[in-house]
């Protein structure tokens, strides 16, 4: 008898053989399930890596923006805006 806690595969009008088939296609999906969920696990474990870096990446170039406008300003402009020409860096780093 091939019975799985008092299961036969009879009981459902398998043959043995059937019954071992249908294990054996779920026993793969069983891993291709797995492996795309460690995948998906994987990237986001990248991600949650990775976001802080874009941030500040983005942050940088918001600031390096503002500090090139900045710059390229003449004294008289600068002066207009209440800015002195020392100023910029601080300026750029609190405008990002």
């Amino acid at each position: 008898m091939n019975a799985l806690h008092g299961y036969t595969p009879a009981e459902d009008g398998l043959t043995n053989e059937q019954f071992h088939d249908q294990v054996r296609r779920h026993m793969v999906e069983a891993k291709q399930l797995r492996a795309q969920a460690m995948h998906d696990a994987a990237r986001g474990s990248i991600a949650f890596l990775i976001q802080p870096l874009q941030r500040w990446l983005s942050q940088r170039r918001r600031q390096r923006m503002v500090h090139d406008e900045l710059a390229s300003y003449s004294d008289p402009e600068l002066a207009d805006t209440g800015i002195h020409r020392a100023d910029i860096p601080a300026v750029a780093r609190k405008a990002a």
